[in-house]
């Protein structure tokens, strides 16, 4: 039933596939295989041209020449094609076709992700939020733990949303959320962490909230449970530089399924109501000309935000009330 459910979301909502489509599936041994062979029976039964693709070895230059006509790529393989050189070199050729990776995604998860959203309000949602920060001065965000924390949004950086639709030629990945940069150097206040990931050293939910006192968007100093603080801090001592401490990126949650701390970062990074900081690494492509280099990244997830826009209410406790973005909010779920 929920395998069904997802095909038709893909097929149906997130590509809006037609008769005229050539679908490209790359698949390898840790691929959701029931998964994709439910999708490749229904486009067989719509008539819709698919060819499926192992990449255990990597993706050959024969597979390559046919990417290059395709209009669909539907990455179902663990590699991970988002944002490679490969990808880029293919749109270059071919900048009609659409990518969207779901890896090897269990369909349970894909349920959530896709099954149960809908794709037209999550489209209005982020677009809206995305032209209201785009517009922005300042943000500031805060939580009943004690996260209150304040930055200037800075024009020249990218302010990008994964809604889900992937009817328009680009390359995507898993909904939902709205990622943006501060102004390096901008953000300063408190912020406690419910989960969070930095390498092995600490990786997922926290014994007890994990709290970071920033300044000038540099971490100042940490507090927490003392094992991870301490596993924490001698990990950045050691293997970091002076950009491991400092503020990168920052994104807005939005799959309303997930909606508990998983232990798992993508998911997490997800989670409705909740918002990611990134702490390190920021690449050029997010906030030209240079990024943010560091050898190392990592993640803390705050959870139930409330979040002001210039200073007007956005959301409060992990719910939108501004007037532009709670209709939008209020359809997302289906069922």
């Amino acid at each position: 039933m929920k395998q069904k459910i997802v095909v038709d979301k893909l097929l149906d909502d997130v590509f809006a596939v037609k008769e005229s489509d050539y679908l490209i599936v790359t698949v390898d041994d840790h691929s959701n295989t029931e998964l994709i062979e439910t999708l490749v029976a229904q486009t067989n039964e719509n008539k819709i041209k698919t060819k499926v693709f192992k990449v255990d070895s990597g993706i050959t230059d024969a597979n390559i020449r046919l990417l290059t006509k395709a209009s669909i790529w539907l990455d179902a393989s663990s590699h991970g094609y988002y944002g490679s050189n490969l990808l880029s070199d293919i749109i270059e050729v071919n900048d009609k076709i659409r990518f969207l990776q779901i890896g090897s995604t269990n369909t349970d998860i894909l349920y959530k992700l896709y099954g149960r959203l809908d794709v037209c309000a999550m489209t209005g949602l982020t677009y809206e939020l995305r032209e209201m920060l785009v517009a922005a001065q300042k943000v500031r965000v805060a939580t009943e733990k004690g996260t209150d924390i304040q930055y200037v949004m800075d024009k020249n950086h990218l302010v990008v949303k994964d809604d889900g639709n992937a009817r328009e030629p680009g390359s995507y990945i898993h909904p939902a959320m709205v990622n943006l940069v501060p102004k390096f150097g901008s953000a300063s206040g408190r912020l406690v962490f419910d989960a969070f990931y930095a390498e092995d050293v600490v990786s997922g939910v926290l014994n007890e909230p994990l709290a970071f006192n920033i300044k000038d968007g540099k971490i100042i100093n940490i507090d927490g449970a003392t094992g991870e603080k301490e596993a924490l801090c001698n990990w950045l001592e050691k293997d970091g530089d002076a950009n491991a401490y400092k503020v990168g990126d920052n994104n807005f949650g939005l799959v309303p399924f997930l909606d508990a701390i998983s232990g798992k970062r993508y998911f997490d990074e997800r989670m409705w109501g909740a918002m990611n900081w990134g702490f390190g690494s920021v690449h050029a492509s997010d906030a030209p000309p240079h990024g943010q280099e560091s050898k190392l990244h990592m993640d803390g997830i705050t959870t139930k935000v409330s979040v002001w826009i210039d200073d007007v209410p956005v959301m409060e406790k992990g719910e939108f009330i501004h007037q532009k973005l709670k209709p939008f909010s209020d359809q997302i779920c289906i069922y």
